[in-house]
């Protein structure tokens, strides 16, 4: 609680210096602040998670956002979204097993209708979340969902914003929260909030800047490829037990459809050590002493890409079918990021899943060429 005053405070202390130098620089054209309550519920997907649930979800969150104009092409594209910084603070719905979760993140937040009074916009926002009341096997072993203290933290919410006075917007909306660790440490089912939000939004100067409307062009090149490599770790049933290297390659093929958009095909192949343990492992939970070849650790696939262009920086979604595992399964599928940061180099973050559950998160570097 003194941590949320102390950051509040020195928010204000901010706020109130920008405020007090607004018009002296063109910069705070397109700087706003939005300050938003969340209520709502957990939603358990999971029986036992139902079980813990004890009350609503009360929380808040800050935004310091900025206006874009399309001085950039992407942001025409996107018909001229909001970027920005925020910071969110809630309950759990149980104060006892999950505790209160804060979370710092970046968002980007795109009209759909906009005029001068009105807007109805989706936003999208990522970050890093923090919870103290982690599973441990002695002090809280009721909380199943979440095993780390620092968590990924997900946000995808739909927002209306109606013009009050000059300057000073007010904002409806519905939201879906998600947060895990991406299995990097057990138990991860994760915990899900659905709430709905009101608050204000205010621009600190009203934005004089002109809106760019450029002629929009084809893309420059219409296919693409890329390689990359990618590693992390995980960590399998039971909590606390050995944490586990795993690895991949992929080699995709993209064509642009526009602008925005890019579709493609790729092959990827796997390396989990934790398939060694589930191999041995019986019905029953126990080990066997069979000896796997180290092939039996390696697993292909194929997968089918679309990815949302947003100038450096891709949102990619992939669905990919084994071609070969040891063990029984079929779909895999991938969430996350791509960045260009430099003429044929990229950065690589993306969440494997199997059917929604989380098998790793991937960290990589990609050569890229046409």
């Amino acid at each position: 609680m003194r941590c949320k005053k102390i950051f509040i405070f020195i928010l204000a202390l901010f706020f109130c210096n920008i405020s007090y130098s607004q018009f002296k620089s063109e910069f705070f054209n397109d700087i706003n602040l939005e300050f938003n309550y969340n209520n709502g519920f957990l939603y358990a997907h999971h029986s036992s998670i139902a079980y813990l649930t004890q009350s609503y979800i009360n929380g808040y969150d800050i935004k310091i956002g900025k206006s874009t104009n399309g001085e950039h092409l992407w942001e025409q594209l996107y018909r001229y979204p909001e970027i920005g910084v925020g910071f969110y603070n809630s309950n759990l719905g149980n104060s006892e097993a999950f505790g209160n979760v804060n979370a710092i993140y970046s968002y980007i937040n795109i009209p759909i209708l906009k005029n001068q009074k009105i807007s109805f916009n989706y936003n999208f926002a990522i970050g890093i979340a923090y919870s103290p009341l982690c599973f441990n096997v002695i002090a809280n072993y009721n909380n199943i969902a979440i095993g780390s203290k620092v968590n990924a933290y997900l946000n995808f919410d739909l927002d209306f914003k109606l013009k009050i006075i000059n300057r000073l917007y007010l904002i409806n909306g519905l939201g879906f929260t998600h947060f895990s660790n991406g299995a990097i440490k057990k138990p991860n089912l994760g915990l899900n909030l659905l709430t709905y939000k009101v608050g204000f939004k205010y621009f600190f100067k009203e934005n004089k800047k002109e809106i760019t409307h450029n002629k929009l062009t084809k893309p420059e090149h219409k296919n693409e490829y890329s390689i990359i490599f990618s590693g992390g770790v995980k960590q399998i049933s039971p909590p606390g037990g050995k944490i586990y290297p795993i690895s991949s390659a992929s080699f995709n093929a993209y064509k642009y459809l526009n602008l925005k958009q890019k579709c493609g095909i790729g092959i990827d192949l796997f390396y989990d050590s934790s398939i060694d343990l589930l191999l041995k492992m019986n019905n029953n939970g126990t080990i066997s002493d069979i000896e796997n070849k180290r092939m039996d650790l390696y697993s292909t696939g194929i997968h089918l890409s679309h990815d949302f262009v947003f100038n450096k920086v891709f949102f990619t979604t992939q669905l990919g079918y084994y071609l070969y595992s040891e063990i029984d399964r079929d779909f895999y599928s991938r969430l996350g990021f791509k960045y260009k940061f430099s003429k044929f180099l990229l950065a690589n973050v993306t969440l494997k899943t199997h059917w929604g559950r989380a098998d790793f998160i991937e960290f990589g570097l990609g050569y890229f060429f046409n």
